[in-house]
């Protein structure tokens, strides 16, 4: 890591130690943060990179990356309540430990204190962009609620939830680097359009690993989605393949907050006999490509090879995973893997 991201990062995490923690309740020790440490800090090190990638030499990006980093885990707690999500980074979740209506409110708490450090910073622009995405965010979990349960969601639907309730915070940490920074329109409109198609390709990549892989590896419950309802790629796409009744057998676990692990695994029997990881794994690589294509679209400096380096991780993390389901037949392999 550039030793300027490193000294930022160590920055956003003094302000998230203080932001995080509420004082004087009984239920919370007042030295603990709401705010996990151990985290990869994605979100803020995507603002930090982008604004130093622009040529930003200020300090005010360091306030707007941990205000993201608030938003996410404002987002993620109020997740665990919608889902009823009990194990998250390998701990108990908030709605566990103290129940629904602490975790909203503790959610609510990150998010008032994340727009407290963005009003500091004055900017409307970036302002402006923010509340787009907290917009977005909400309408993405709204529309996801919309189809719970429906087996028949299209293909499209999926995008736009993705699109919302994910993509749209990666998408507007790059702008608010290029805002901050001053950069060009055409600039803004290719860190958008890479910030989205990472975020989405994010979002397919735990998608999939939420039926592949279990708590050990995750720090997540497995199966969580499909005990939620949640029609997500590797669903619509199984449904679409299977015998009728294959998709009486998926209904009927759909939504099934007990199903058991044994469930899940015939339902990976499924997604392995119709070859649906592999298709997932083709159209993933294509969308990877794409990005490729947009980074080397990027003017470089110092902080290019971070920058690319960690949409690489982001991207990357999918392949472990989906590699070993791959033809031997000239399919195609997942960037630096053989």
């Amino acid at each position: 890591m550039h030793p300027k991201i490193a000294e930022d990062m160590s920055r956003v995490k003094e302000i998230l130690r203080e932001k995080g923690c509420i004082k004087d309740l009984d239920k919370v020790e007042e030295s603990e943060c709401l705010i996990p440490e151990g985290g990869k800090m994605i979100r803020p090190r995507l603002v930090t990179l982008a604004a130093r990638l622009c040529g930003y030499d200020g300090t005010a990006h360091i306030d707007y990356a941990a205000s993201v980093e608030l938003i996410h885990n404002a987002t993620l707690f109020h997740d665990d309540v919608i889902d009823s999500g009990e194990i998250r980074r390998g701990g108990k979740t908030l709605n566990v430990r103290f129940g629904n209506s602490f975790a909203l409110l503790a959610g609510d708490y990150l998010m008032a204190k994340s727009f407290c450090l963005i009003a500091k910073c004055e900017n409307p622009e970036i302002l402006s962009a923010i509340a787009d995405c907290f917009s977005d965010l909400v309408y993405g979990q709204l529309k996801e609620m919309d189809h719970d349960r429906d087996i028949d969601t299209p293909m499209d639907v999926y995008y736009k939830i993705t699109d919302n309730k994910t993509a749209s915070l990666i998408k507007t940490c790059l702008v608010i680097g290029g805002l901050l920074a001053g950069a060009d329109q055409q600039t803004l409109n290719l860190l958008a359009e890479t910030g989205s198609k990472t975020g989405r390709l994010f979002q397919i990549a735990d998608d999939v690993i939420d039926y592949l892989a279990g708590e050990n590896r995750t720090g997540k419950r497995r199966f969580h989605d499909v005990r939620e309802g949640k029609m997500t790629m590797p669903a619509i796409l199984l449904v679409r393949r299977c015998a009728p009744d294959e998709r009486e057998l998926f209904r009927t676990l759909l939504g099934k907050r007990d199903m058991a692990e044994s469930d899940g695994m015939r339902i990976v029997t499924l997604l392995e006999k119709y070859k649906i990881i592999n298709e997932i794994h083709a159209e993933y690589f294509r969308m990877h490509e794409d990005v490729t294509r947009l980074l080397g679209k990027i003017n470089g400096n110092e902080f290019l090879p971070d920058f690319k380096a960690l949409i690489d991780l982001i991207i990357g993390r999918l392949y472990s995973y989906t590699d070993k389901y791959l033809k031997d037949d000239g399919s195609e392999k997942s960037p630096g893997h053989e």
